[in-house]
């Protein structure tokens, strides 16, 4: 429950703050988290409870993907060249 809430966080913080590498952190965590979940916590529960675990978890990764997207990879803009120099304009 520790590993998803950080997990989140770091996915919200990423995303707010347009921060890639901070999302990234946050989607890396929770991937293992799901990973633990899956191999982990659910082994000895019964159907229902694994079940009932792998819906919530599904939707919680609904909301996650909804309110809070990958955000956009730092695109540069290209620099505004002065007057172009093959011009030479004569006054």
């Amino acid at each position: 429950m520790v590993w998803g809430i950080t997990a989140y966080i770091l996915i919200f913080i990423g995303q707010r703050s347009k921060n890639r590498p901070h999302w990234l952190m946050g989607a890396g965590l929770l991937a293992l988290d799901v990973v633990k979940l899956c191999t982990v916590d659910l082994r000895n529960s019964p159907t229902f409870i694994r079940i009932s675990a792998f819906l919530l978890l599904g939707a919680l990764l609904m909301l996650i993907g909804w309110l809070a997207p990958l955000p956009p990879k730092n695109i540069r803009p290209k620099a505004i060249d002065g007057p172009n120099e093959n011009n030479n304009f004569s006054d």
